[in-house]
């Protein structure tokens, strides 16, 4: 009979912080695009109804380890519609990291932002060099995705 008493009130527990776990998986998506051996990874998490957060970083897919030089922000991100794609506007200071083989580097500050009406997507630029070669990688985020 103790034992089952002990059950009773350990169930609610149990499916309260199972119930919790689901939830937090629900409001977060990761979404990635890659450029030869480096990708850029975006996650987003829903904060409220309306508010969102946004973590972006680099990471080194790639054998061996490598310098990039990139901008400020290095992963501009921005809101719109699918009609007004806004511009990402950044300044290619020069900001030198060497990237180890796997290794994620964020160097941006996580970003929130409130939904509007007429928000549709997430953009997303990463501008970077690697030796004298600028690149970009862009990604698309649509808002409907994170729920």
């Amino acid at each position: 009979m103790r034992k089952m008493k002990r059950f009773c009130m350990l169930l609610p527990v149990f499916f309260l912080f199972l119930t919790g776990c689901q939830e937090k998986e629900a409001n977060t998506i990761v979404k990635e695009a890659s450029v030869d051996s480096i990708t850029l990874r975006v996650k987003v998490d829903k904060a409220a109804d309306s508010e969102i957060k946004v973590h972006t970083e680099l990471v080194n897919t790639g054998e061996t380890s490598l310098e990039i030089i990139h901008a400020d922000p290095m992963v501009g991100v921005a809101i719109g519609s699918h009609a007004a794609k806004p511009e990402i506007v950044t300044s290619f200071v020069g900001i030198k990291k060497i990237l180890s083989k796997e290794e994620a580097y964020h160097f941006d500050a996580d970003k929130s932002f409130v939904i509007q009406s007429g928000d549709e997507v997430l953009y997303t630029k990463a501008s970077f060099s690697i030796g004298a070669e600028l690149r970009t990688i862009e990604l698309e985020i649509d808002l409907d995705e994170i729920g």
